[in-house]
């Protein structure tokens, strides 16, 4: 007698009754290699938004600031979260977390040190 193929058990689970439980584990390992395999289709066909990044000049403009302001805000919290590359004097800025910063008010999650 052959043993019940993944489809046959599919559509009749009772039949995983009248299997060994050397068949039980071949067919575990084969639904393990399946859903791997789906996995591996879901992620690849998932299409990540690219994300958006701007000069310090464009952070300005929606902050509503001069961009040399911006530029000295961009080095210290709660602005300095959101600058996805820094090198020298080149500042770039991650729309995203600049406009996170500002809805949540500036607060981003770390506690400020208290004035005496």
């Amino acid at each position: 007698m052959n043993s019940p193929t993944l489809s046959d058990l599919v559509e009749h689970p009772e039949r995983a009754s009248d299997l060994s439980p050397q068949v039980l584990a071949a067919r575990i390992i084969e639904l393990g290699a399946l859903q791997s395999r789906f996995a591996v289709e879901i992620l690849s066909r998932r299409q990540e938004p690219e994300e958006e990044i701007l000069k310090a000049a464009g952070a300005a403009k929606i902050v509503g600031v001069h961009p040399v302001t911006m530029s000295r805000w961009l080095r210290r919290a709660p602005f300095s979260a959101a600058v996805a590359y820094r090198s020298g004097r080149l500042v770039r800025v991650s729309k995203r977390k600049l406009l996170d910063i500002l809805a949540s008010g500036g607060r981003t999650g770390r506690r400020r040190a208290e004035l005496p």
